[in-house]
């Protein structure tokens, strides 16, 4: 039985204190992850540490996996940085608990081949490429490259755990908290300079969508969400969908949706503000 350290890792090398209170959202990946490991039979506990929100705790994570008693240290990183600067931690964990597996992810990976994978990020016994929801056992006993199979349905991913996390944490000079709602994954723009760029995007129906955020607002009384999908931007019959269902939320629900500048217009600026 496998006990999991997840940890959200900070992009800089410094683990920058200025980081502490600026953070934009909780690791909403990690927490997906955690309703996964949930359901694992070969997962006895898991913990979250978020070095985005207290970078004094990355420079502890030794006590932490051995406080916890971690078998694994699963890592969440959001730029191509990222891997690199953690590599010397990576090193000195892996020292001190030689029976430690050490698993990195992030969209990062996506864009780069396995030759380079194996030659640039040799201190990390598992690499994960994809999404892994629905593979969480599979991942737990695996080692080297692991490439997750496509999703067929953004319905089979169960809801993040968000209860594991204090909104409140994540905010700071007066900006509101917001839950952060994931509409796709991926995006079929194919910008070359993009690392979630692919050919068939994850995409939830926008029904869906809008019954989380109803939910989550009646729920936890938060009004404030940020919606991202990038593929709402290129696809305009999904942008319509979207239309449909957001429109009947309730009027004091505050959306936040990036859009794509290619592709914006004042056209558009209407419609987003009639939206909420």
């Amino acid at each position: 039985m496998e006990r999991i350290l997840l940890f959200s890792s900070p992009a800089d090398d410094a683990y920058d204190p200025y980081l502490r209170g600026h953070v934009a959202e909780p690791p909403l990946g990690l927490l997906y992850l955690c309703s996964g490991l949930e359901r694992s039979p070969l997962c006895q506990e898991f913990f979250l540490i978020d070095g985005y929100l207290r970078p004094s705790e990355v420079k502890s994570l030794e006590e932490a996996v051995s406080k916890k008693k971690a078998t694994q240290l699963w890592i969440s990183f959001m730029s191509t940085e990222g891997p690199r600067c953690f590599g010397d931690q990576a090193r000195k964990l892996k020292e001190k608990f030689p029976g430690l597996k050490i698993v990195a992810g992030g969209s990062f990976f996506r864009g780069l081949s396995k030759s380079l994978i194996h030659s640039n990020f040799p201190e990390y016994d598992l690499i994960v490429i994809g999404d892994p929801d629905l593979e969480i056992d599979n991942i737990l006993e695996a080692r080297g490259i692991y490439v997750s199979r496509p999703l067929t349905s953004f319905l089979e991913v169960p809801y993040p755990r968000r209860d594991l996390v204090n909104l409140s944490d994540y905010f700071a000079n007066d900006r509101l908290p917001h839950h952060l709602i994931i509409g796709a994954r991926g995006c079929s723009g194919r910008c070359t300079f993009c690392a979630i760029s692919c050919r068939n995007p994850y995409l939830r129906n926008p029904q869906e969508v809008a019954l989380e955020i109803q939910y989550l607002y009646a729920t936890t009384g938060i009004p404030a969400f940020s919606l991202i999908d990038d593929v709402m931007a290129i696809r305009p019959e999904r942008f319509e969908k979207y239309k449909r269902h957001l429109r009947p939320l309730p009027s004091s629900v505050q959306l936040d949706i990036s859009w794509r500048i290619d592709r914006f217009s004042e056209k558009i600026a209407d419609e987003l503000a009639g939206l909420h």
